[in-house]
């Protein structure tokens, strides 16, 4: 997904499965930064800030698991250690150098790259194409980060965490688990 917005107003947006014609795509979306700056009508010189909707910095939770699961088993320690090397070196780490990305696929540029909070960015998606003014906003999925769950208030043009459920919780991870179960 990319989102070019200018002075607050969303200028163009577009989901990069639209262009690749693979549903959920989960690759870098240069096709969709190619078509907001086209439609914006600017090259990426013209962008000031760029921003990626997780910090993947944020892995203390998977740390954690793969040494409870240490007191456990040895052999489901050596399997969350492996899965979690791969998943950090190719998911987490790529995500690093998505500036870096940008800058070779597009040209250069200065902007400034901001890493924000997944669940964050979920209620500020909701929030402000909202006709509200103020708003509590629930936000839940399978994880962001190290939270599934956060309580917010958004009010003018900020939104507030106010509570945020963490991992384990997740009604995210249960529902994909009871509809993978049941064969979905």
């Amino acid at each position: 997904m990319a989102t070019l917005i200018k002075d607050g107003e969303i200028i163009a947006a577009a989901e990069e499965e639209r262009f690749s014609r693979v549903k959920h795509h989960s690759g870098f979306p240069y096709e969709a930064v190619q078509y907001c700056l086209e439609e914006a009508g600017i090259q990426i010189a013209g962008v000031a800030h760029a921003a990626l909707y997780w910090k993947p910095w944020v892995l203390r939770h998977k740390a954690m698991q793969a040494l409870k699961s240490a007191l456990i088993s040895r052999d489901m320690f050596r399997a969350r250690v492996d899965r979690g090397v791969s998943q950090v070196s190719e998911s987490y780490l790529g995500m690093l150098r998505h500036p870096q990305r940008l800058r070779q696929h597009f040209g250069p540029s200065d902007f400034k790259f901001h890493f924000l909070e997944h669940h964050q960015c979920h209620a500020a998606s909701a929030f402000f194409v909202s006709p509200f003014e103020r708003a509590a906003i629930l936000t839940m999925d399978g994880t962001g980060e190290d939270t599934t769950t956060m309580f917010s208030v958004g009010e003018g043009r900020r939104v507030r965490p106010v509570k945020r459920i963490k991992l384990p919780h997740s009604l995210g991870q249960f529902y994909s688990a009871v509809t993978n179960f049941l064969g979905f």
